[in-house]
């Protein structure tokens, strides 16, 4: 399965600036003059002098729909210009400001366009911002007038006029286009964006910067008479202003959206189909939310009837435009499956250069990160270093801004314009530049790709925020002296405060408590810029030059209450624990476990942590008690050793050992296998097509000079550190398989140096690289399962790629090796300097001991009364006729915002996210097949706890098992998410028992098609920062790459928020299965987060997808595939036993009745032998008897394809030496379905 296991994202810096390479000669005259050849002459004109041009050409054509209502252009024209006419009797003259404060109608569009007319610049307020904002908007600005559809819709100062349109009379007024003397240069409006001084700063953008961009734009992406544009950007983003513009000049008509419209997927959805809209914007992660929504509905046909359809089921779309933040590769990938042949294009621009600059027409089956493009007419783009020099293409950089775009000031700021707007070094003499303080950087076919920024200034949901602006509003307290407010993961605000104290020795921030400080916020910032969490500290701190160091701040902590200090050692080392494994500053008596970020997961390495200290917990114990004070009283002291761990762990004979120790001469060990092994390679062996789920990729990126020599040697190191890495597999003489650990292992390894390659083709080589090398197989009976391969791809920028077989080790093992790898690297190999490490040989030991009964008696218990199988795929025979085909995936479009509020929805649940993202799927896996009793798999972490150093092993300790949730339609969500978590809390000590074990005991065959992997393996991230300042290199990230056999698996991952990706084999799925079940999951947990007590039954998701019944039952029951075929060998089996067999046939049914423990006569000729009890474990078995005891050898696939002792024995007689041969094609199912009859 894939396992996206953890990550460290590398911080952008300034630094990476600075070190660019600079472009030089030929490259230098690329970037600054190739890549922005944009000029092109254009008339001398304004924003409004082509609307009224369309007007004389078209007067009675449609110019705006709101609803049930419209304007033909003769009626929008001359109304208003009636109100441009009584804009100019209050003053207003070319560059005067005037506030609009009217919301999304007809109405607004009306005002906007007027007050161009009268030669004004347009001032948007949007009515939901505090009062304190608006006043200072409207005192900086000194607007002629507020233009408002009613009195008292914003608070206005004294002495500024209020034109309230529903209160003005304007028919005695002239209807002629007004003539006032603007020029290209004068103001048409002013935008107010986020400001780093603590206020907001007014963009002023000129009539020739924003004329240049819609003449572009309509020269690009043409529109007609017969184009409709939807407006529904809110008017102070800049979006919005070619959405009210563009389709004026051109005769085309807009749509305007209902007031808050813009935040309805479905509305969008009906609006863009029933007005048949050709031409819309979205925000990227409003455009992902779109899509989901339209992916739940099916389509735009989902909405019912026909209106707006053409005869294939399309809309008029035809193309949408995105800009505001960052567009996901993902999003563009949906777009253009749900929305095949419409166009999709990336915009990029701040609102200081009218709108946009940039421009990239998406390609839907592209990979790689999305570009923001080139550059729009009479535009030019600068990546510079941090002298201002240019770098060269595929170097990072600052991005500069040049052209007749640029805005004019920012309005009564000139040392803040100044800063931004700066001299042209590359221009004509006199013109200007804008710092944007984006990082960006070249491609080859001079398109820019955008990749940060570089300073404080964030984008959240595309809004831009000065992060600044919040922290002056904070200092404003007067309990608050610094403060420091950070985007935590790019997703939410916090706020670091250090305050005055209350009382003495008061904590932190006792002389001001978050909710006042929220509250003041609240009332002087928009909701969007309102910080989510407060955080007090002593000091803030710095780094060695004295400045704020925002890295060294810590997570933001939840606690559902006051702190308390943790009284008694138990509970201060607990207290201590808890901080350290959760990496919080501090944790109080109170604070509960799962409420401040912990999980089953993390609950291994406090139960280790614990122990450690000198106290024994139990995992059960510590989801059960989950505060300090609750836990401390059965905290124990550790008493149980795990020292005594030398003895074999499997009992060889003499000639198994002697034919191990011929191959494998330096073999050290001899391990058993766990059952997750087994079934791994059991997969493996029966793979003929090279294909292997479970060989896996993990790449490691670092940044630094890294030495190939020394990373080669680190890496032999990790192997002579770790015997896991150095197991083979091999069958004793019974066939069991085992593992055998060898000493001198070689590691296998090569480099390869992609440096002089431009960036597009180094990273098409390198992925072509990773599907090359993860197609070559390992055999697995030779040591070591494991290849290393080192890819030079800059200067100070490398790629470890480490393949391997995933019996190996498992997820959690990753951060592991890379902490240890950069220990060696430091080390150059040696592994003296290095702590001791206990090794997987521990484990086993551990599994031996444990008591297989008593945990056999908890999983009858856990699933008494299961009778059937939960299969979502159908019958289990299509379901694994498809096992093995192309993969598909289905994103659950979860938000920023929804993912937060999940985990802070399963802390006061006192759950954890793990169960609450089981609870969900369940209830989805219900409703799909109809049933209120469902099984699915999920992945357990397989790590005891209370085994010193499990934490730090490497290994295969994962393991599959069902999890089973019961419910009634009027049970609450959180009742079944709470009733999950007690349950699973109770089977923690009896997560070794094998699935094969489960699916004996229970007689129904497999008891689940889909899988759940919950993906959040703890990182000791101090330990691999100080490697990694050992090694003086920096790992910038990993990634894991791998497959899954199921045919639907759900992979959750946490890191750096929730996030949910549904893996489906597309010959069980089709899309839109998959999009509905991934859009049902979605409802779930939006419900659950909005409100827990929301009942199951209540829930719309649809009708099941599987068939209930009882003949659906007997179909999906593996058990009676081949009833038929079965009954009719069991009938001829009584006559064929009384004659007398042919040697061959009479020799396999010797070794099958030894294998079995039964009687020879009790088989007959055309008995299935997996009807009679054979497994994969004894079908190993088998394979090697045949081998020992008639000399010939046989494939595992061979025996599941010839199972009968007549087909075998033909097999056997036909093919002597072919190893490995299928047997004849009448007879030999497919691999899926010899997997199924393994499951069987």
């Amino acid at each position: 399965m894939r396992e996206e296991v953890w990550k460290l994202t590398g911080q952008q810096r300034s630094a990476e600036v600075e070190s660019a390479r600079q472009a030089v000669g030929a490259e230098r005259a690329l970037v600054l003059e190739e890549f922005n050849d944009t000029g092109r002459e254009l008339p001398v004109t304004t924003l409004v002098a082509p609307i009224e041009e369309q007007v004389r050409r078209t007067p009675d054509a449609t110019a705006l729909v709101f609803g049930s209502e419209t304007l033909t252009y003769a009626e929008f024209n001359a109304r208003a210009n009636r109100l441009a006419h009584r804009l100019t009797a209050l003053g207003v003259t070319p560059g005067t400001p005037v506030a609009v404060a009217v919301p999304r109608s007809l109405e607004l569009l009306v005002t906007l366009v007027a007050v161009v007319k009268a030669g004004g610049a347009y001032l948007p307020l949007d009515p939901d911002y505090p009062a304190d904002r608006l006043a200072y908007m409207l005192e900086h600005t000194g607007p002629a007038c507020v233009v408002a559809d009613t009195a008292g819709r914003v608070p206005v100062p004294d002495g500024i006029t209020v034109v309230a349109l529903d209160d003005t009379a304007l028919d005695g007024l002239p209807d002629t286009d007004p003539t006032p003397a603007v020029t290209p240069a004068h103001p048409a409006y002013i935008i107010f964006t986020s400001g780093s001084t603590g206020r907001p700063k007014g963009v002023v953008v000129p009539h020739g910067a924003i004329d240049n961009r819609l003449r572009w734009m309509q020269a690009e992406y043409p529109l007609t008479a017969a184009d409709r544009v939807l407006q529904k950007t809110p008017s102070g983003f800049d979006v919005s202003v070619w959405e009210f513009f563009w389709a004026l000049r051109e005769g085309a008509a807009i749509v305007v959206a209902e007031p808050g419209g813009h935040k309805d997927p479905v509305y969008l959805a009906r609006t863009i189909r029933e007005q048949s809209v050709t031409t819309c914007h979205f925000v990227p992660s409003m455009l992902q939310v779109f899509l989901a929504g339209l992916a739940g509905l099916g389509g735009f046909a989902g909405l019912g009837g026909f209106a707006g359809l053409d005869a294939s089921g399309r809309t008029g779309l035809r193309q949408v435009f995105c800009s505001g933040e960052a567009l996901p590769r993902e999003a563009v990938r949906e777009f253009g499956r749900l929305l095949p042949g419409v166009e999709l294009h990336n915009l990029y621009g701040p609102t200081e250069a009218a709108v946009d600059v940039t421009y990239h027409p998406c390609d839907t089956t592209a990979d790689g990160p999305v570009p923001i493009g080139k550059p729009v007419w009479n535009t030019r783009l600068y990546v510079l270093d941090a002298e201002l020099r240019p770098v060269a293409v595929g170097e990072p950089g600052e991005l500069y801004l040049a052209g007749v775009q640029l805005a004019s000031a920012y309005l009564g700021r000139p040392e803040i314009t100044a800063d931004r707007f700066l001299a042209d070094p590359y221009g004509p003499a006199g013109t200007r530049m804008y710092r944007t303080g984006d990082l960006a950087r070249w491609t080859a076919d001079g398109e820019v790709e955008y990749l940060g920024r570089t300073d404080h200034q964030v984008k959240l949901r595309g809004l831009r925020i000065e992060l600044g602006e919040i922290e002056s509003v904070l200092l404003a307290h007067p309990a608050v002296r610094q403060t420091a407010v950070v985007a935590h993961e790019g997703r939410q605000l916090v706020a670091y405060l250090v305050a005055d104290a209350g009382p003495v020795d008061a904590a932190p921030g006792a002389g001001v408590t978050a909710d006042e400080l929220k509250a003041l916020a609240a009332e002087r910032l928009p909701e969007f810029m309102v910080p989510a969490s407060f955080m007090f500290l002593d000091t803030l701190p710095l780094s060695p030059n004295g400045k704020l160091d925002r890295k060294a701040l810590p997570e933001p902590v939840f606690t559902a209450g006051e702190y308390r200090e943790p009284e008694g050692e138990r509970e201060r080392i607990l207290a201590e624990v808890y901080a350290r494994v959760l990496g919080l500053d501090r944790v109080g008596a109170d604070d509960d476990f799962l409420a401040i970020g912990g999980d089953s997961l993390r609950s291994v390495k406090v139960v280790a942590e614990a122990r450690a200290r000198g106290l024994e917990i139990t995992q059960r114990q510590l989801l059960t008690h989950r505060t300090v004070a609750r836990l401390a009283p059965h905290a124990g002291t550790p008493t149980e050793t795990y020292d005594d761990v030398s003895g074999p762990l499997v009992q060889l004979g003499d000639e198994d050992l002697a034919a191990f120790r011929e191959r494998h001469p330096n073999l050290s060990d001899v391990w058993p296998l766990t059952p997750m092994q087994s079934g791994m390679l059991f997969e493996s062996m029966l793979s003929d097509s090279g294909y292997d789920a479970y060989r896996m990729q993990t790449v490691f990126t670092f940044s630094g000079r890294v030495d190939p020599a020394r990373m080669r040697e680190a890496g032999q190191g990790l192997l002579d550190r770790h015997p896991a890495l150095r197991a083979a597999f091999a069958p004793d003489t019974q066939g069991d398989l085992v593992q055998l650990v060898v000493d001198g292992v070689q590691l296998p390894w090569q480099q390869l140096d992609l440096r002089t390659l431009v960036p597009e083709e180094r990273e098409e080589t390198f992925e072509r690289f990773l599907a090359e090398d993860q197609a070559v197989p390992f055999d697995l009976a030779t040591p070591p399962l494991v290849r290393m391969t080192l890819i030079r791809l800059g200067a100070e920028q490398a790629a470890l790629v480490l393949t391997l077989h995933h019996a190996l080790l498992d997820g959690w093992s990753e951060p592991v090796l890379a902490r240890d790898l950069l220990r060696l690297y430091a080390s150059h190999g040696h592994q003296a300097p290095l702590p001791p490490v206990r090794g997987f040989r521990d484990h086993l030991a551990w599994l031996a001991r444990q008591d297989q009964g008593e945990a056999a008696a908890a999983w009858a218990a856990e699933l008494d009364g299961v009778d059937r199988p939960t299969l979502l795929a159908g019958t289990a025979v299509a379901r694994d006729e498809a096992s093995g085909s192309e993969v598909g995936t289905a994103a659950v479009p979860l938000t920023d915002e929804e993912a937060a509020l999940l985990v802070r929805r399963a802390g006061e649940l006192g759950v954890t996210l793990n169960t609450l993202v089981q609870g969900a799927w369940a209830v989805v896996l219900g409703r799909l097949t109809g049933r209120d009793d469902v099984l699915f798999g999920a992945t357990v972490s397989g790590r005891p706890p209370g085994l010193p150093g499990v934490e730090s092993m490497v290994g295969l300790f994962i393991n599959t098992l069902p999890v089973r949730v019961r419910y009634a339609p009027e049970d609450g969500l959180g009742t079944v998410l709470t009733g999950l978590q007690e349950r699973q809390t109770q089977l923690l000590d009896h997560h070794h028992q094998s699935l094969s074990g489960l699916y004996e005991a229970t007689g129904v065959g497999a008891l689940f098609d889909t899988l759940l992997v919950y993906q959040a393996f703890p990182a000791d991230e101090s330990a691999l920062a100080e490697a990694a300042a050992a090694a003086r290199i920096t790992l910038d990230g990993t990634r894991s790459l791998g497959g899954s056999n199921y045919p639907l698996t759900l992979i959750a991952d946490t890191e750096p928020r929730l996030r949910l990706t549904f893996q489906y084999q597309r010959g069980v799925l089709d899309e839109a299965g998959a999009d509905r079940i991934a859009g049902g999951l979605h409802t779930v947990l939006r419900t659950l987060a909005a409100d827990p007590g929301h009942p199951v039954g209540a829930l719309d998701l649809g009708e099941p997808i599987v068939a209930t019944d009882t003949a659906a039952h007997d179909k999906a029951d593996p058990a009676a595939d081949g009833a038929t075929d079965r009954t009719a060998d069991s009938a001829t089996a009584a006559t064929a036993d009384s004659a007398p067999l042919p040697p061959a046939q009479q020799a396999l049914r010797d070794l099958f009745a030894d294998v079995l423990g039964t009687e020879p006569e009790r088989i007959g000729v055309h008995d299935n032998f997996f009807n009679l009890g054979v497994t994969s474990l004894l079908a190993t078995r088998i394979k090697s008897r045949i081998r020992k005891q008639l000399g010939t050898e046989v494939s595992i696939k061979t025996i599941f394809s010839s199972p009968t002792l007549a087909q075998l024995a033909d097999h056997i007689a036909a093919a002597p030496t072919a190893a490995g041969s299928a047997g004849s094609p009448a007879s030999s199912p497919s691999r899926p379905r010899l997997r199924r009859m393994n499951k069987e």
